[in-house]
């Protein structure tokens, strides 16, 4: 054994040395042998796309579903690593494709946060459910980041509306997280705008709230309604207002909100901003309504010079 932990089997992982891995299996060692890295034989060939010693080491017994104490599994290791042949070889030895790990991690998912769009639409064709959800209800869309590998997972019958038990959607959780290029993507691949979850959310609120500026403008030009009102009674200026996200006030005012809307509980943005003592804010909202009126045109006058 080696300073690291490392067998004669995971050494000869290491190099893709087949023969001398087959002469070992003949010699009965212990295929599921972990180092101190938490790799595996198996994990060492997989990552290496090393089919034939996937092959041998399966037909010596290996646990091909076992987890490392790094908490993966073979087959999310393959995922990882971008091995496709490795992901067919480990599903055709009885990998279950949807097997969540201790982090709460899949394959598919696993895929999806390392941008491995052939490795998703791999996962998918051998079984793996675009619609599986970890321990939060999140599924593999929640960890893609680009637009091939969204579009991997919608063409795969990935839903992109669906809601996380807290009640969110991947939409909402880039608009929160201020991903605006990412907004653009799931925007463009389908996902409803204006969704409202069942805890009255929106990806545009949820913008607002954080003052994502950018991600509140990306969301608009895909045309989120600007004074769209929750069942929760609340609009994207009250989110920003409550919480004193002035910048991104002003860039919904830019972008025509409505400073006096009034909410079917009877409440403006200025309300919020006085009830939650936010002065700034109803400093700017009063110099937005100020404005508002000096643009308007005076009729009287116009009529009678």
């Amino acid at each position: 054994m080696t300073s690291q932990g490392d067998t004669a089997l995971t050494v000869a992982c290491t190099n893709n040395a087949l023969e001398a891995l087959l002469g070992l299996l003949e010699q009965g060692v212990d295929v599921n042998y972990e180092n101190s890295h938490g790799e595996t034989a198996l994990t060492l060939c997989v990552e290496r796309g090393n089919t034939d010693a996937i092959s041998a080491l399966l037909l010596g017994g290996v646990a091909v579903n076992s987890e490392t104490r790094t908490g993966k599994t073979p087959l999310i290791s393959a995922a990882q690593a971008g091995q496709i042949d490795s992901v067919y070889a480990l599903t055709s030895g009885g990998a279950i494709p949807d097997r969540e790990s201790s982090l709460g991690e899949t394959a598919l998912s696993a895929a999806a946060t390392a941008g491995q769009a052939g490795v998703l639409r791999a996962l998918l064709a051998c079984g793996a459910s675009p619609h599986a959800q970890n321990g939060t209800g999140a599924t593999a869309l929640f960890c893609a980041h680009d637009a091939a590998t969204v579009n991997a997972l919608v063409e795969g019958g990935a839903d992109l509306d669906l809601e996380t038990r807290g009640g969110s959607t991947a939409l909402i959780e880039a608009a929160r997280e201020g991903q605006a290029e990412q907004v653009g993507v799931l925007v463009h691949a389908g996902a409803i705008v204006d969704h409202e979850t069942m805890s009255g959310s929106t990806a545009l609120l949820e913008a607002a709230r954080a003052g994502r500026v950018e991600t509140v403008v990306a969301l608009v030009d895909a045309q989120a309604y600007v004074d769209y009102e929750t069942a929760k009674f609340k609009t994207p200026l009250i989110a920003a207002t409550e919480t004193g996200q002035v910048a991104t006030m002003r860039q919904l005012l830019q972008l025509k909100a409505d400073t006096q809307y009034e909410t079917r509980n009877h409440k403006t943005a200025l309300t919020w901003a006085s009830t939650s003592g936010q002065m700034e804010a109803m400093e700017i909202l009063l110099q937005a309504e100020e404005d508002m009126g000096e643009d308007i045109p005076d009729t009287d006058d116009e009529a009678y010079g």
